[in-house]
């Protein structure tokens, strides 16, 4: 993955919120853990404890990730350091980026696909939002063609 393509999300986080609130980074946060929920329900495990603790993890992670998205104030904030978080976040672009290798998958590629279909939630180059205040889908929405980077 280049700058350039984490730049192009950056912006396009910039044009939908260009003024974020506390509030938009509880439902971003509650949008990152939903798509680990997601991430979690595709992988299983021949070992009964470990099925059973990711089952239990994708529960959780759905719920908080949804009661995130749908509070009003959730009292998130940052409890640590902001270069801690900063830290986190690269390390989970990096392990995201491993895990995707291990699995013999073009990332970077798809998240340039991904990064392409988001721009096509825009109507009119503006954002559009449900009633929990997420970026939704516009009329136009192409959805991300993933199949050339399995």
């Amino acid at each position: 993955m280049n700058s350039s393509i984490i730049a192009s999300i950056y912006n396009w986080f910039a044009k939908a919120k260009p003024t974020p609130l506390t509030r938009d980074f509880q439902v971003q946060l509650g949008v990152h853990l939903e798509e680990v929920q997601e991430m979690m329900a595709t992988v299983t495990s021949s070992n009964t404890e470990v099925e059973e603790m990711i089952l239990k993890l994708g529960e959780d992670l759905l719920t908080l990730s949804r009661r995130l998205k749908q509070m009003d104030n959730a009292g998130i904030s940052l409890g640590g350091t902001r270069i801690d978080f900063l830290d986190s976040l690269c390390d989970q672009i990096v392990t995201a980026t491993g895990l995707g290798y291990f699995q013999n998958m073009q990332v970077a590629g798809a998240v340039e696909e991904v990064d392409r279909s988001n721009y096509s939630k825009f109507v009119n180059g503006e954002p559009i939002f449900d009633e929990f205040k997420k970026i939704a889908k516009g009329p136009d929405y192409d959805k991300p063609d993933l199949v050339p980077f399995v």
